[in-house]
């Protein structure tokens, strides 16, 4: 893929090709009281410097009279954040096609019709030859007596730049000794394209 960088700071290079608007579908997991529903999801990244911002709605879904999934009325899942490389690259980190990132999202959920801010993550990852695999270094719970947030231990996400789509994953694993022998769970994944 060939990216036009004009303009973009050299920082943001390796994850300039999510500059834009998105839209797509995608599947809950079924785990963490979420069942096997479809979605629509609306997702941005926008050039802010040394790093990208973005912002992300998922909602739930209607179908038109020719049965294609459209957005519903209702987000279900909204989140904003800030996507930059980081300028400190490990000694470990030998491939040079590959760049260490560093995410923030603040994750807000409908909780009785109203999108409450449920938990903060900072995440470390590595992007590189359009693909993206990050797993959380911190969460900060904001919302502690919402179910999910109380027991969440660990997250990761996983993006991918697939025939000029970006296909993702989004895993959580929560505390205790049955959930932690588990490991990550698929709480969402989807596809979206470039509108």
């Amino acid at each position: 893929m060939i990216l036009d960088t004009t303009g973009l700071e050299k920082e943001i290079y390796p994850i300039s090709w999510l500059i834009g608007e998105w839209e797509g579908t995608g599947l809950f997991g079924g785990h963490f009281g979420l069942t096997n529903e479809r979605f629509v999801q609306r997702a941005s990244w926008k050039n802010a410097g040394k790093s990208l911002y973005y912002k992300s709605e998922i909602r739930e879904t209607d179908l038109s009279e020719k049965g294609d999934f459209i957005p519903g009325d209702k987000v279900l899942i909204s989140e904003e954040g800030s996507w930059r490389v980081s300028e400190e690259r490990p000694e470990n980190l030998t491939d040079k096609n590959q760049f260490p990132l560093k995410i923030e999202i603040t994750t807000s959920w409908n909780v009785d019709n109203k999108l409450i801010p449920v938990w903060k993550t900072g995440y470390d990852g590595l992007v590189g030859s359009g693909k993206i695999q990050t797993i959380s270094e911190k969460i900060d719970i904001i919302k502690p007596d919402f179910a999910l947030a109380n027991n969440l231990w660990r997250s990761q996400r996983m993006f991918g730049n697939v025939n000029k789509r970006v296909l993702w994953v989004w895993e959580v694993a929560e505390h205790g000794a049955i959930a932690e022998e588990m490991g990550l769970q698929s709480i969402a994944s989807g596809g979206l394209w470039k509108v």
